[in-house]
């Protein structure tokens, strides 16, 4: 027994010498082969001098190669009169600029590329911005050229996104949310989206029409383009907004307005189209209702823009050179007339084949969108709160309040006292915010930060409710469902 013991512990020796031997020759090949790369990345070709009309996204293209592989390109940009410069990655090969449409100055551009070496940067024309090139900036000529032919009638174009959201929490959904947020907050990128809410109906019906693999997933112009998975950057979603507002579509405008008669419930619902083509056009026009502030919502983050119902979802005939008005009276005595949105799209009867899990698998039938206008029944009305739940995150392991690890099952769970947070903001002042536990008052806040503490005996499925009120008495709420282990404060507690 000694004998084979001895054996055992020699053989479990020799494979640790022979392990520790290999990783060291592997690690030392994998140093050579990187100190051996001295070959700097190289720019192939580039978009150089163009131009562009004044409001429109403007696309540049650049192909680059290296032995081992380019890590970073970076697109630098600038009006031709301002001082630093701003960048955005161009390692997809290709990203927009949206050129201002308030003025006729130019663009100045070039760009960098660098490999993981660190042989760069190598630069084209230049690396800091002594050489570049020029995007001149043209007046748009109002949709008529010289023979008096209708051109482009609109010198900005809009693209449409919506945003499928899942009955069940989406640990990832929210940080794709807040990135189109930010990028609708700022101004930059010329876009509408919707949230389509599984729970709805009709939402659930137009989801399954995309045959969603996953979530998160962006649908923009009725899936043109698609952006599957929280693995992104908030640039890549805004450039892929500008190249979707810079594709060739059909010459269609669509207008629409919403009026209301002074204590009515009902408003007047137009939509005027207009179509610039000298051809007969075939599509649908769906006219959504939205939210802007979704006033009960689930997870960790608001939602806006979301999903009530379309108010018009049929097929349309628009002659060449003509126009078409449609009417409706919709009543909207259910529903907050301040915090209603409402979005005209136009989608293209051509069929496109896409695929919601790139690149072959969960084919859709794509209608691209060659319009999209937008309108609020009240103008500058005030909004409820929006409120979302920081913590717990959804399908997080807790313990003893820190966050420790996603769950397998998909479930939120928290072991031991947790410390709950809400998020709360208001267009003009939050009042307070209470916790619920299973329909149940645990809490009320009245100023920043908004938290609790939950620590009792509890053991099951229970859901916590977050409710926001502003000062005009609106309110908006969020939930989430976890699974809760607390014992009794102060029994066989631990020192921490």
């Amino acid at each position: 027994m000694k004998i084979q013991i001895k054996i055992l512990a020699f053989v479990l020796i020799l494979l640790l010498v022979i392990s520790v031997a290999y990783l060291l020759f592997f690690n030392q090949e994998v140093y050579q082969v990187e100190d051996d790369d001295i070959i700097p990345p190289e720019i192939t070709s580039i978009t150089g001098d163009v131009s562009g009309l004044a409001g429109q996204p403007k696309t540049i293209s650049v192909m680059f190669s290296d032995n081992t592989g380019v890590t970073s390109a970076e697109l630098f940009y600038k009006p031709a009169s301002a001082m630093y410069w701003s960048s955005k990655s161009i390692l997809s090969g290709n990203a927009s600029i949206l050129l201002p449409s308030d003025s006729l100055e130019d663009m100045f551009y070039y760009i960098i590329v660098d490999d993981a070496a660190g042989n760069g940067p190598v630069g084209d024309p230049s690396v800091d911005g002594s050489l570049y090139y020029v995007i001149t900036v043209l007046k748009d000529t109002d949709g008529n050229n010289n023979d008096g032919d209708v051109t482009n009638h609109d010198s900005i174009g809009y693209s449409f996104l919506e945003l499928p959201k899942p009955k069940i929490s989406c640990s990832e959904c929210p940080k794709i949310a807040a990135m189109v947020d930010e990028l609708y907050d700022s101004g930059d990128y010329p876009f509408y989206y919707v949230t389509l809410p599984e729970e709805n109906d009709k939402a659930a019906a137009r989801i399954k029409e995309y045959n969603v693999w996953g979530y998160p997933t962006i649908y923009l112009d009725g899936g043109y383009d698609l952006i599957v998975g929280s693995n992104t950057q908030k640039s890549v979603i805004g450039d892929k907004i500008l190249s979707s507002v810079a594709r060739d579509r059909s010459n269609l405008s669509v207008t629409v307005t919403a009026e209301r008669k002074d204590n009515s419930s009902e408003i007047t619902l137009t939509i005027l189209i207009d179509n610039y083509e000298s051809e007969l056009y075939t599509g649908q026009l769906r006219v959504y209702l939205t939210e802007i502030i979704s006033t009960t919502g689930q997870g960790n983050s608001p939602t806006r823009f979301s999903f009530i119902e379309f108010l018009i979802d049929e097929e349309i005939q628009v002659p060449a050179n003509k126009n078409i008005s449609l009417t409706r009276i919709v009543d909207i005595s259910e529903f907050d007339d301040e915090n209603l949105m409402i979005f005209a799209v136009v989608f293209n009867s051509e069929t496109h084949f896409k695929y919601s899990q790139p690149p072959d698998k969960n084919q859709f039938n794509a209608h691209y969108v060659d319009a999209v206008d937008a309108t609020t029944v009240v103008e500058d009305g005030n909004l409820p709160p929006e409120v979302g739940i920081q913590t717990p995150s959804a399908k997080y392991l807790y313990r003893f309040g820190k966050q420790i690890r996603k769950t397998l099952t998909g479930n939120t769970i928290l072991l031991g006292r947790t410390t709950l947070v809400a998020y709360a903001s208001d267009d003009s002042k939050i009042e307070k915010v209470e916790f619920y536990i299973d329909d149940k008052l645990m809490k009320t806040v009245t100023g920043e930060p908004y938290e609790w503490i939950w620590y009792e005996f509890t053991i099951g499925k229970k859901t916590i409710t977050v409710l926001a009120y502003d000062n005009q008495g609106k309110t908006a709420s969020a939930t989430i469902d976890v699974l809760v282990f607390m014992k009794w404060p102060g029994l066989f507690s631990r020192t921490v």
